[in-house]
């Protein structure tokens, strides 16, 4: 399956498997870009991007249900760091309430909000859609 850069024209598609899937939707718009994988026409996966010069915000990474277990979470999650290395982007970060595991087997680690750039700190992510009880992850792209 291919991973391909959505359009905007698919942010319905979007906000529904996010939906689905028990994630946060009230800001999604433009600014964000959102990578996916389709089963024929069926949108199945999907990860977001915010970019920042140096940095990145990786946010609402989701498989549908029916097709979890199959890499496909790391296949987005890998695609993604690959671009943004290519972006020259040094650092992404992300917030999470049930997905930490996931991530530190992908090589993140757990960071202090402290330690994260004032444009990410910034984000509505971080600012107002999760709790502060949600941990905080980042992982240097080399």
């Amino acid at each position: 399956m291919k991973i391909e850069l959505l359009s905007k024209l698919e942010l319905g598609n979007i906000k529904a498997l996010l939906t689905e899937n028990k994630l946060p939707v009230m800001d999604i718009s433009n600014h964000i870009s959102f990578f996916g994988i389709k089963n024929e026409s069926q949108l199945i996966g999907v990860v977001g991007l915010e970019v920042y010069s140096k940095a990145a915000l990786l946010r609402s990474l989701v498989v549908a249900d029916n097709s979890k277990g199959k890499g496909l979470g790391k296949s987005l999650c890998d695609y993604v760091l690959y671009s943004l290395k290519e972006k020259g982007v040094n650092h992404v970060y992300l917030l999470t309430t049930t997905a930490k595991h996931f991530f530190i087997n992908l090589g993140f680690v757990e960071t202090e909000r402290n330690v994260v750039p004032e444009e990410i700190l910034n984000t509505t992510e971080f600012t107002s859609i999760c709790p502060s009880s949600a941990i905080c992850l980042s992982k240097e792209i080399s």
